[in-house]
């Protein structure tokens, strides 16, 4: 699926099969958020990326991602954000495919993490079934709608 974008969104990529989602992975893990990030979500995240301004952008895919929790932050927002090294990858009603030496972003929203001990996934191998979502600032992130979206394998 191709996306449209308006502003500041660093050309999605276009995903039509399970290759390409891998392809478009990220090979390194992303940075860690500084503190200004964290402290200043409780702005920027409502007023601009909420209303599209370097938002997301939901290609309308469900996956299912295997991966080690290898970095978590909290934010001001009320977010949670997690980057997993992904081991597995299923989109839809496709067969899984195996991911070495590859890096996604998960968002938990508050509504979602509420209900989960986040702080118990950090090194954790997770199983999470989500939304596919374009981030404005130029990656993929995977955004989990529920708690029971998220399950810890090991």
């Amino acid at each position: 699926m191709k996306l449209s974008c308006w502003i500041r969104c660093h050309n999605p990529r276009e995903i039509e099969s399970p290759e390409d989602l891998v392809g478009a992975l990220r090979p390194t893990i992303n940075s860690p958020l500084s503190t200004l990030d964290r402290w200043s979500g409780f702005l920027t995240t409502p007023i601009f990326k909420m209303n599209g301004v370097q938002g997301w952008r939901d290609y309308r895919i469900n996956i299912a991602i295997d991966g080690k929790v290898a970095q978590l932050a909290h934010s001001l927002d009320g977010m949670t954000t997690v980057d997993l090294e992904v081991r597995r990858v299923k989109m839809s009603q496709t067969i899984p495919v195996d991911v070495p030496n590859k890096f996604l972003r998960m968002e938990i929203f508050g509504y979602v993490g509420r209900h989960l001990q986040v702080a118990a996934l950090q090194d954790r191998v997770v199983e999470v079934r989500g939304k596919l979502m374009w981030d404005g600032d130029g990656f993929l992130e995977i955004h989990p709608i529920s708690a029971s979206g998220i399950r810890i394998l090991k």
